[in-house]
């Protein structure tokens, strides 16, 4: 057994170290626009998602999201996205997923040439878990999404793990941070972007949770590169906690942390 001072001491030690972690984010977030020649641009992404857990362990998802860029003047395009989602004993869950974006034609999301509605798969394995029996979580998402994009037949393909840190100030507000590189297959294998982002969940209601954030996203290996922030805000609705009026089971109390609407 492990002595309860050097775990205490232990503890002490890595939420010192923890505390630095939001900080140098916020540096990095502030100095890498200037050590950069990229182009930028600030977007708004909003919109609802809706749960329902059915089975004890299933629960079925739906999200839509509009999105706007050209610093928040001009509207980008919106996608619907169904998913399924499986949970693996309190830590962890596999997820698969759907997306069709509706893209108008003068939009531009990746690249140079004219863009066209997308479908893309996704598969999803996460763990969460509190560290220390403190209210400071961790979570780790690894997401496999293949996009095709109709007219073009165009591939875009990623494999995308997103470290976070949250800490449960109490039932109503919880703050985190993360960082999530992307790595683009399709005979380029290279990480193409980051995406490191910190924002809060808020309980609004029993059966209705925001999530509001910022992102910073900046592109590598590509033609023209791009500085991405973006400003969320999502809205999730729990239709079990909604049809019983408020009145959730105990093994939902930790859902505010569990999984944020606007997976990206």
């Amino acid at each position: 057994m492990i002595p309860d001072s050097v775990i205490t001491g232990c503890s002490k030690s890595f939420l010192k170290t923890i505390r630095l972690f939001p900080a140098a984010l916020c540096c990095l977030l502030l100095h890498t626009p200037f050590l950069s020649a990229q182009s930028s641009d600030t977007e708004l992404w909003i919109g609802p998602a809706i749960r329902y857990t059915f089975l004890k362990n299933f629960r079925f998802e739906l999200e839509q999201q509009l999105r706007f860029n050209e610093n928040i003047s001009a509207y980008n395009f919106t996608y619907l996205e169904p998913g399924l989602r499986y949970r693996i004993g309190k830590k962890m869950h596999v997820q698969g997923q759907y997306r069709y974006s509706f893209i108008p034609s003068f939009t531009d999301i990746d690249v140079e040439e004219e863009e066209y509605d997308r479908q893309r798969l996704t598969l999803v394995f996460g763990y969460r878990t509190r560290l220390f029996g403190t209210p400071l979580g961790m979570a780790y998402r690894a997401r496999f999404q293949h996009t095709i994009e109709n007219t073009t037949e165009r591939k875009f393909t990623y494999l995308r793990n997103r470290l976070e840190l949250d800490y449960r100030i109490n039932k109503q507000f919880s703050p985190f941070v993360s960082v999530e590189p992307f790595y683009r297959f399709n005979q380029r294998n290279v990480i193409q972007k980051y995406r490191y982002q910190a924002g809060v969940q808020v309980r609004l209601a029993p059966f209705l949770n925001m999530e509001s954030s910022i992102h910073y996203q900046p592109e590598y290996h590509v033609q023209n590169p791009l500085n991405k922030w973006v400003v969320g805000m999502d809205f999730k609705v729990n239709l079990n906690r909604l049809l019983r009026s408020g009145q959730a089971k105990p093994a939902e109390e930790t859902d505010l942390l569990l999984y944020h609407t606007g997976d990206y």
